[in-house]
């Protein structure tokens, strides 16, 4: 019997080849774009899940000013405190988050990017990261010890053990550290990516007996395994104890729990492209499932509205004794295997499309692998599933067929499917314009994000880092680099553009004590405004030679935070940190998602920690002689910084990469859109023909009575134009409701207005249009002879 079904099944597909290739190529494309999303949200969800212990992450939430903010920073003392005050807390790692820094050996320099962290003796106790050399109890015991990577120690060391060799890493400070282990390369994902891991009681900030007691100063990240069985919620109740018990009542401080496999996705860190954000996973699952959908109603119109050739072949089986259920059977069994098919072709399509997939979601994804088969066998299953749905109408609507209606053509002087057919259109159009509304939306948001006036002129700025040692000789190297006639202007500072992030929470002016107010806050030289191209709204900037040290600069932000009247009137007003001299106009720090917010600027004093002093410099070049430039910069660095290595970046760039989600979602938008247009107009084309077939005599009919091209085509295309006008209008508000959600994320954004409807919606129309005329035109061109024969 199942034979059978299957040669039945294939013989129409071959007899089809039409029809059969819309749904095969539409079904594929679908299915293609859920696998790629898939994979892509099964490996979001796969961070740090692989640690046996029940493993959290401790977050603070501080409260000043009337505002509450979540930061991932604690203070040093919280780690023992946690075991000591709560029971159920097993062990705690704290640690640095990975970042960069220079490392040496005997023979070689090198430079790693973002993994360098400094972690607690615990951290491979806690964390279930492979050793191939050390016990994970004790390879952290001893200070100044660190552990690196296979691929690392390969890097560092070749053809030596590095086991007892020496680094030296420069990272908030220089440090001169002992290899006591060697851990297996980190292949499963983990947000704590790292290459070298050094003692946290190395730093010297953990050495300060003042570090250690300090509860106000948040450095660090903090981590606590729990003991088996127990509760979380009930845990993490406790830890307002632990917060009363070391935090007054004025400054409002509490703590809370993230489980560590949910880090990466929690919306406490910063993210790059579509990493780690649970809004992108849901809208990319949603768009490959509306794909999805309208290629199954392709397959559910064309199958429906081929009801009347196949009605005979219902009629016959039933006649010979076949029930519901059986006909049922064939018919699901072609949708099945036309949906294997396809699953197929599915496959050879994503993986195809896999490297520029890779390139815009900035993944290292693989389909064909080893550890990938439960994945496949998966999407198997899926594939199954869908010629299910694709085929359960189609099917028990054909296998509801009553022989005698059939036998005595009565069963289509009614078309119950068309009503449906009609319904299914309107959906794949009023997804398809949906996603129209949507990339119109990214790509004119991303317009402005690029052609808005920042506040500062950030062409031509190339920003060098200053680490370790090299921090005190900034004017050193700011007084060479400014002999230099190419490069125009020098500054040193503790930050530019796109890279504030310490904020404090004081109250700034003394006049009102018991005012808490938020600002960020920056150290800079007096050419720090010309270098950047900012502009004073009142007063003026730090100048050189003049005695500076007690006086500060804030921009129109904060003059709105605390009250004050107008930059005029600021200025000469007196703060915690000093004076203001000067207002600068307002200027975006940071992405256009967060609204500009007060800052404050002084200059560096000798009183002043390393961590937060002038660690950059940033110069403004010569726009013919950046090269040169360049070279320059690195000459005179190479003379002050010894053993480091030098890197730079353009202050642009660092902007653009802010902007890269957006960049890359017009693309996925763009992408997506063209794939829903390209599977719906096929579904369109595929009934197109089939009216056009089942209307040949009443076209010929038509045409030797006067009917002309354009009135032929007309006929057949204002039913289909009338349904994507339908399909439009329902899309509007659907369109408009989602792409507002999701321009709140931005404080500076477009307006929806009615061009950005009107739009989308003739794109839509001209496409369906022109795939619907294109069948019509063919019919009307025929012989009217050859049409009136054809019944």
């Amino acid at each position: 019997m199942l034979k059978n079904y299957i040669k039945i099944a294939w013989r129409n597909i071959t007899r089809n080849k039409g029809y059969a290739l819309i749904n095969i190529l539409g079904l594929a494309v679908g299915l293609a774009c859920c696998i790629l999303i898939a994979q892509y949200v099964q490996d979001e969800l796969s961070y740090d899940n692989f640690h046996k212990k029940p493993v959290y992450f401790v977050g603070k939430e501080s409260s000043f000013g009337g505002n509450s903010r979540k930061s991932m920073s604690t203070s040093l003392p919280l780690g023992q405190a946690l075991v000591n005050e709560i029971p159920e807390v097993e062990n705690y790692v704290q640690m640095t988050w990975p970042g960069s820094g220079s490392v040496s050996t005997d023979g070689e320099n090198f430079t790693e990017e973002d993994r360098i962290l400094n972690a607690s003796s615990a951290f491979f106790e806690v964390f279930k990261f492979s050793l191939k050399v050390g016990n994970p109890d004790r390879v952290l015991e001893q200070p100044n010890s660190v552990v690196i990577t296979e691929e690392v120690a390969r890097k560092y060391f070749p053809g030596e053990n590095p086991v007892g060799q020496t680094l030296t890493i420069q990272r908030y400070g220089e440090n001169v550290y002992t290899v006591t282990g060697v851990a297996k390369n980190v292949t499963q994902n983990s947000y704590l990516d790292f290459d070298v891991v050094g003692t946290l009681g190395s730093l010297q900030t953990v050495k300060d007996k003042k570090g250690q007691d300090a509860w106000g100063a948040s450095m660090f990240h903090t981590f606590a395994s729990l003991k088996e069985g127990t509760d979380a919620d009930f845990v993490e109740s406790k830890l307002a104890s632990v917060a009363d018990n070391h935090f007054d009542e004025e400054r409002k401080v509490s703590f809370f729990f993230v489980p560590v496999s949910d880090l990466y996705i929690s919306d406490l860190v910063s993210r790059s492209g579509f990493k780690g954000d649970m809004k992108y996973i849901y809208i990319f699952s949603a768009i490959s499932l509306f794909i999805l959908i309208i290629a199954c109603i392709n397959y559910m119109n064309l199958a429906t509205a081929r009801a009347a050739q196949r009605s005979h072949e219902v009629g016959i089986r039933k006649t010979v004794g076949a029930d519901r259920w059986q006909v049922a059977r064939q018919f699901l069994g072609e949708a099945v295997i036309i949906s294997l098919f396809s699953f197929v072709i599915g496959l050879v399509i994503a993986e195809l499309a896999l490297p520029i997939f890779n390139q815009i979601f900035d993944k290292e994804l693989e389909l064909f692998f080893q550890g990938n088969v439960g994945f496949l066998l998966s999407l198997c299953g899926l594939a199954i599933l869908v010629g299910l749905i694709s085929g359960s109408y189609p099917a028990f609507y054909l296998s509801g067929f009553q022989p005698h209606r059939i036998i005595s053509e009565q069963l289509f002087g009614r078309k119950p499917s068309a009503g449906l057919r009609k319904t299914l259109v309107v959906c794949q159009y009023t997804v398809t314009v949906a996603l129209l509304i949507g990339t119109i939306v990214v790509f004119k948001q991303l317009q402005f994000t690029q052609s808005k006036d920042l506040g500062f002129n950030e062409e031509q700025v190339i920003v060098v880092p200053m680490r370790g040692d090299l921090t005190s000789k900034h004017d050193v190297l700011k007084q060479e680099l400014q002999k230099n006639p190419d490069i125009p202007s020098v500054t040193a500072t503790s930050a530019v553009p796109s890279g504030y992030n310490t904020r404090y929470g004081l109250p700034f002016d003394p006049s009102q004590p018991d005012r808490e107010v938020s600002f960020y806050g920056l150290f800079a030289d007096p050419n720090y405004v010309e270098t950047l191209g900012m502009k004073m709204a009142a007063g003026r900037f730090f100048e050189e030679g003049r005695s500076d040290d007690s006086t500060v600069v804030i921009n129109e932000s904060a003059v709105d935070k605390l009250g004050w009247e107008s930059a005029q009137k600021a200025v000469g007003k007196q703060l915690t940190h000093g004076e203001v001299i000067g207002v600068i106009k307002d200027f975006h720090f940071s992405s256009l998602r967060e609204k500009i917010d007060g800052i404050y600027i002084r200059p560096e004093r000798p009183e002043d920690s390393p961590f937060a002093s002038y660690n950059q410099i940033a110069a403004r070049l010569h726009p013919e002689k950046i090269d040169q430039s360049i070279d320059y910069i690195r000459s005179k660095w190479e003379s002050l910084a010894g053993d480091q290595t030098f890197s730079y970046s353009f202050l642009d760039q660092k902007f653009e990469e802010m902007y890269r989600t957006e960049q890359r979602l017009s693309q996925v938008f763009i992408t997506f859109s063209v794939i829903a247009i390209v599977i719906a107009c096929l579904g369109l084309l595929g009934l197109a023909a089939y009216s056009a077939e089942r209307r040949t005599k009443e076209i010929g009919i038509r045409k030797v009575m006067g009917a002309t091209v354009t009135n032929i085509v007309t006929l057949l295309s204002k039913d289909f134009v009338k349904l994507v006008v339908l399909g439009f209008v329902i899309a509007v508000p659907i369109g408009w409701y989602a792409m507002n959600k999701w321009l709140q994320d931005f404080a500076y954004r477009i307006e929806i207005n009615a061009g950005v409807f009107l739009l989308a919606g003739g794109a839509a129309l001209v496409i369906a249009f022109l795939t619907v005329s294109w069948q019509a035109t063919r019919a009307a061109l025929a012989n009217p002879v050859d049409s009136l024969r054809s019944e």
